[in-house]
């Protein structure tokens, strides 16, 4: 398996730029995208995975999520769960404009707990958790909805972003259950890819 890994590096540094350009140069898509024909909830839903730093965050929080010993994702699920909840009801009053690099600084931490393997106080850990929850539900206001549509797609937002995060720590764990050195290496390898795209996304979000 190892050797696998050592034969697609090559490929994979090929990939990554690519990725890493594309990632950055969708930074300001914030607004809810729509797939015709799939309803309210389901755009909503849908929604964290076509907003680049939101992936980033989700991914960064889930992975170190799973890496904590003991896994107890009922702890993360009380703040971030409410967090995102509370700032995605605000979005309906008030119209948020939350600066990209903000949100990008979120990920670029999520990316370096997992890139350096170390668990934060949960005190810490839960303060970076709810103020990335909080950071991607105002970031995640429907324009133009108006009312039983937009609710639907708030609601249907709230359940992706707590979806994605926390099937993220869940495979994250069992995986690490293997107890196999390579898995955490390549784990810690992903914290340092999603370190590189936020740096790149930041400079890319600073520029303009």
């Amino acid at each position: 398996m190892i050797r696998n890994l050592t034969n697609a590096a090559p490929r994979l540094r090929r990939v990554l730029p690519l990725a890493i350009l594309f990632l950055a140069l969708g930074a300001d898509a914030r607004a809810h995208t729509t797939m015709p024909g799939a309803g309210d909830f389901v755009n909503g839903m849908l929604h964290p995975v076509t907003v680049p730093a939101h992936v980033l965050i989700l991914l960064g929080f889930g992975i170190a999520l799973g890496q904590r010993k003991p896994f107890k994702p009922a702890h993360t699920l009380a703040v971030f769960a409410p967090c995102a909840a509370i700032a995605l009801a605000l979005t309906v009053r008030f119209n948020f404009t939350i600066p990209q690099p903000a949100l990008i600084g979120v990920a670029l931490c999520a990316g370096t707990l997992v890139a350096i393997g170390r668990q934060l106080p949960f005190i810490a850990w839960a303060v970076l958790v709810a103020a990335g929850a909080a950071g991607m539900a105002l970031d995640s206001g429907v324009e133009n909805g108006g009312g039983a549509t937009e609710v639907r797609m708030l609601v249907g937002t709230l359940v992706g972003l707590t979806v994605l995060f926390f099937t993220t720590a869940f495979y994250t764990s069992l995986a690490l259950e293997q107890k196999k050195k390579w898995l955490d290496i390549g784990l810690r390898i992903a914290g340092s890819w999603i370190v590189a795209i936020s740096l790149l996304m930041l400079a890319f979000a600073l520029r303009k």
